[in-house]
């Protein structure tokens, strides 16, 4: 990605992760976020990611604590719908997930 360089370097810079069929890269909010989601619709990436992921959707998302509060609840309300098990939970007990809070947020 990073010779490819732009948008798509800027996605080089972020944190990926793996999350059922998408991988997820996180990346400051702002300018960089902005870049990086751009990146999606370049043909040169889409061709770069599939080689190395196939199977997966490219996803950005703001690193947590840089985007703004509402950011930052849904990229947390999306990690905890992303998981099988939380899931199940909630549609058992046919529940809404209103809000998510983060521990890792919390100071020690």
């Amino acid at each position: 990605m990073q010779r490819l360089g732009g948008s798509a370097a800027r996605l080089a810079e972020g944190t990926p992760e793996v999350r059922n069929r998408a991988l997820v890269v996180c990346v400051p909010a702002g300018r960089a976020l902005a870049e990086a989601r751009r990146c999606k619709t370049v043909p040169q990436v889409a061709r770069a990611l599939y080689a190395h992921f196939p199977g997966l959707e490219l996803e950005v998302a703001p690193l947590a604590g840089t985007g703004t509060p509402t950011e930052h609840q849904r990229a947390l309300q999306q990690e905890v719908l992303d998981d099988p098990a939380c899931r199940r939970i909630i549609q058992t007990l046919e529940a809404k997930l209103e809000a998510v809070t983060s521990l890792r947020d919390e100071a020690p």
